[in-house]
């Protein structure tokens, strides 16, 4: 939750919770505070959605053709450039707008801001952790190996775990018909 945070305070050049706070009407203290509410369900989401290979391939698609990365280097010219990348990134994490709302509904009882302000907030923070997330995994080699990982998983060929016995082991069962053509 904490490393969600953190790249919302880094995004943007290091204003990325200035620029919220502006575009929303708010300090920056309460726009943090409003970050610091959402983040753990927005984790709790990305980690349920992360356990599917079908969630798994829409936050891959998401990051992969969304605008996630670009919204994240630069401030962009007001708040609606960030509602639709954030919508699509907010129904792939909770999954229907029901759980979203319920979201907005109780981090505004928890910190007493509005109901309003985090239903227009959330597709914003959600454009930023994913423009965060995707720049992390590109840098680290982390999203070539998921996407490899998933096509693998898709054409029935085993995983590569990255040890080579392992590996070896994998595909001469996979090869010999003992796993059913899966990992």
């Amino acid at each position: 939750m904490d490393q969600f945070v953190q790249l919302l305070r880094a995004s943007q050049g290091g204003h990325g919770l200035d620029n919220l706070a502006g575009f929303y009407g708010l300090s920056v203290q309460q726009a943090q505070k409003a970050a610091e509410a959402v983040m753990p369900a927005f984790a709790m989401g990305l980690q349920r959605t992360m356990q599917s290979p079908e969630g798994m391939a829409t936050l891959m698609a998401l990051m992969m053709r969304g605008p996630y990365g670009a919204l994240y280097d630069q401030s962009p010219a007001g708040p609606m450039d960030m509602v639709q990348p954030g919508s699509q990134a907010l129904d792939a994490v909770f999954g229907s707008p029901e759980i979203s709302r319920a979201v907005a509904d109780h981090a505004a009882a928890s910190t007493g801001l509005g109901v309003a302000v985090f239903k227009q907030m959330m597709p914003a923070f959600a454009s930023l952790v994913m423009g965060g997330l995707t720049k992390s995994l590109a840098a680290s080699g982390a999203l070539n190996q998921m996407l490899a990982a998933m096509m693998a998983r898709a054409s029935g060929q085993p995983i590569p775990t990255g040890n080579p016995w392992v590996d070896g082991l994998a595909t001469m069962m996979n090869a010999s018909g003992l796993t059913g053509g899966r990992p």
